[in-house]
């Protein structure tokens, strides 16, 4: 452990009036988090910054007023890509524990078998990923759901830096945010963005009980899950050291941060660290680049949130992501209207609204602004010209028109008379394998205590109990499973359930829906195919002594539709 000999009529600790604002502007409790003292993570390094954050976080939790506001516990990531990691992460325990009193859990990291971290040329990159998986699961095994993060000014200026050498503009360029949801965990469930429940009908019944065998009317909606906080991220690196130091808190120096061929991050620090980057390279003008797109993506988002309370949602149908909406105007779109969208601005705030409407039933975590640019034409016939004449050196997002549509981020919409339907593309047959999930009775036959939700095709999280012998498959329903299945279902519901395929799943909807299904043996050798038995989102199962050991839960991913959007849901 080390502490820099800086004279104290130098240094400048963060005070704990400083701490606590900048905290108050990365976190706000929810309604629901007030006056409860619910545990919080620290993500620990050992390193200067993290015990900067880790002492005047201890520092808040002592204060009088507001220790019953604080728990913290501290989470510290071996890495294990050094031979003496897992001493270091250790010893960090060890000075957590005598500094702060505090409990500190180390988590090492799985790499990949065979693998050598330090050889892998994006060890930054796969590192990362690995380290926000272990700490997003550790932080849902001990009830937290909120992770505070030691970055700072100095690694906000590196960010922008390495985001405009990857070719980043305008928008791009806004940097880290003081909140963010936990990266790099799509299809942890509890993690990424859900956990808990959200109910449109007081009145529905709870979707997928597991002694439910009647055809369901509702889903349910996914939230929650981690949120990062970076209160730190408007100090300089050197008021961190100063503030340990004014404390006589010691910490470790990484010593891979020295060396400059490991990652880009290490080389980029150097520069700016050197001083000999030009000056519009600089710290100072990269921290303003990114205040002021920061500013200008909080503005347009407020924007298009706004733009996007004036669609009218006419049904959304969550059990097949089937989407029916009324665009207002263009005109509403320009605040310097002339006949048409005529800003960059305006187009931009377009793409942004229709980003958010795709968003709804796209399975892709995210959608490029530049692929929607690209087809926005579709929807608003006006923006071909403005697009193509008012910035020649832009790529021309000029499209032809047509009723038939478009398909962009995974979802085909087309027009629906006055109004636009958006709905999953259907799957490509050679691809589909990639959303099969296997269910076997040893794989989900859990109790519902330790419930296990599975990620289907980025759009529903579901859990099944199977207590047959049998393995079974989650995958897109196909053409040839609908006569079969239709022909295995009970006489008495039959009818019903014809009906509600045609009205949920109408034409091509239905291929996009997910069936389970028995394994086919083919590939061993053996007759048979696979067997729908059951369409989960739809609530429908064949009727068969064997299959009622079979049921499951169904959960849509998280979507922010805004109030008084309840009644558009589902309706029957």
């Amino acid at each position: 452990m080390l502490r820099k000999s800086i004279p104290k009529d130098q240094r400048a600790p963060i005070s704990a009036s400083e701490f606590f604002k900048a905290l108050s502007k990365a976190w706000r409790p929810t309604v629901g988090e007030l006056g409860i003292r619910a545990p919080l993570g620290l993500a620990l390094s050992g390193g200067v910054d993290s015990m900067a954050l880790a002492t005047l976080c201890h520092a808040l939790s002592k204060n009088k007023k507001r220790q019953s506001e604080f728990a913290f516990k501290a989470f510290i990531v071996d890495h294990r890509a050094r031979d003496n990691s897992r001493e270091e992460a250790f010893m960090v325990a060890d000075s957590v524990r005598k500094y702060f009193g505090m409990t500190s859990i180390i988590l090492p990291l799985e790499w990949p078998h065979g693998t050598e971290p330090s050889k892998l040329s994006d060890f930054e990159s796969v590192a990362r990923r690995l380290r926000y998986q272990a700490l997003g699961r550790a932080c849902k095994d001990h009830g937290i759901r909120r992770l505070f993060l030691a970055h700072h000014e100095d690694d906000q200026a590196e960010t922008v830096l390495l985001r405009l050498l990857n070719g980043h503009m305008h928008l791009g360029l806004q940097g880290m945010r003081t909140s963010s949801q936990i990266p790099e965990c799509l299809g942890v469930h509890g993690v990424s963005q859900s956990g808990e429940q959200e109910y449109f009908h007081p009145n529905q019944r709870q979707l997928g009980s597991f002694n439910s065998r009647k055809i369901q009317r509702g889903i349910e909606i996914e939230r929650g899950g981690i949120t990062l906080h970076r209160p730190l991220l408007s100090f300089p690196k050197t008021r961190l050291m100063d503030t340990c130091l004014h404390s006589g808190i010691d910490w470790v120096e990484d010593e891979t941060n020295s060396n400059l061929t490991i990652t880009p991050r290490n080389t980029v620090r150097h520069l700016l660290a050197s001083e000999k980057l030009p000056t519009a390279l600089r710290k100072p003008k990269l921290l303003s680049l990114a205040k002021s797109s920061q500013s200008k993506v909080e503005k347009a988002d407020a924007r298009s949130e706004f733009l996007f309370r004036e669609v009218r949602i006419i049904k959304f149908d969550l059990r097949t992501s089937r989407l029916l909406i009324h665009l207002p105007p263009l005109l509403r779109f320009s605040t310097s209207y002339k006949g048409k969208a005529n800003t960059l601005q305006d187009r931009n705030l377009i793409v942004l609204l229709l980003k958010r409407i795709i968003e709804l039933v796209s399975p892709n975590e995210d959608i490029s602004l530049r692929s929607i640019s690209s087809v926005a034409g579709v929807i608003f016939p006006d923006l071909n010209d403005s697009f193509h004449s008012d910035n020649p050196s832009e790529p021309s997002a000029k499209k032809p028109i047509s009723d038939f549509g478009a398909t962009v981020g995974g979802v085909r919409f087309y027009r629906a008379g006055p109004d636009w339907e958006f709905s999953r593309e259907p799957f490509v047959r050679n691809n589909s394998s990639l959303h099969t999930h296997t269910v076997t009775s040893t794989q989900y036959h859990i109790s519902q205590q330790s419930q296990r939700f599975h990620l289907w095709d980025g759009r529903y999280w579901i859990h099944f109990l199977n207590k047959t012998p049998h393995a079974l498959v989650l995958r897109p329903l196909e053409e040839s499973d609908l006569k079969p299945f239709l022909a295995s279902l009970p006489e008495k519901i039959r009818p019903s359930s014809q009906k509600l395929l045609r009205d949920a799943a109408p034409g091509k909807i239905k291929w996009t829906i997910p069936a389970l299904a028995t394994m086919s043996r083919a590939w061993e050798g053996e007759e048979g195919m696979s067997k729908v038995i059951a369409l989960p989102t739809l609530n429908i199962k064949a009727e068969s002594a064997e299959w009622h050991h079979v049921s499951w839960k169904v959960r849509y991913k998280h979507v922010e539709l805004g109030k008084d959007r309840g009644r558009a849901i589902i309706r029957e």
